[in-house]
């Protein structure tokens, strides 16, 4: 359903880790250059929340921006990585489902969000296969997994300011 294309490009998107209150954290990844007046997006939902949201150029299929409400629930910490493949290439996705009057695929998805070691990982629930990490910044990619479907986001090397964040939105145990 999903067209993945490895590329080199100089494009960097800048990440945010936004508190928004007790109990929600919105994490975001924006392309701050994009002149796009519509996206594509992939919805991955589960129902209770706002969708994990990739938004797609129509022009260029870049990603745009990612984001991902984390709401009334606790990132969990955990003892190592998951088993992802981090590629210096960012990605181009495109399907063939997307036209001007479908410009949404939705999706049923859970996630878990992890810290590992200073890394902020956002998988999709039951996961087991390794999962590709496509370059968005120099320290963030969005994930892919088995059958071409996006899988997650990796937020690398969390900083103090960061963190603090998530604590006082209480998404974290101290």
């Amino acid at each position: 359903m999903l067209n993945i294309l490895p590329i080199n490009r100089n494009v960097s998107l800048d990440r945010g880790i936004e508190g928004m209150g007790k109990g929600l954290v919105l994490l975001k990844a924006r392309n701050a250059q994009s002149d796009c007046s519509y996206y594509f997006h992939i919805f991955l939902r589960n129902g209770r929340k706002p969708p994990f949201d990739v938004a797609i150029s129509p022009y260029s299929n870049n990603i745009e921006y990612i984001s991902f409400f984390i709401q009334d629930e606790t990132i969990k910490a955990a003892s190592r990585m998951p088993d992802i493949c981090l590629m210096p290439e960012s990605v181009l996705l495109s399907s063939p489902c997307f036209s001007i009057d479908r410009t949404g695929i939705d999706l049923s998805q859970e996630f878990d969000t992890l810290l590992c070691g200073g890394n902020l990982v956002v998988l999709a629930t039951g996961v087991s296969e390794p999962v590709t990490g496509y370059r968005l910044s120099e320290k963030d990619y969005v994930l892919i997994g088995g059958s071409s479907r996006v899988a997650g986001l990796l937020f690398a090397g969390i900083s103090e300011r960061e963190m603090a964040t998530l604590i006082e939105s209480e998404v974290i145990s101290r």
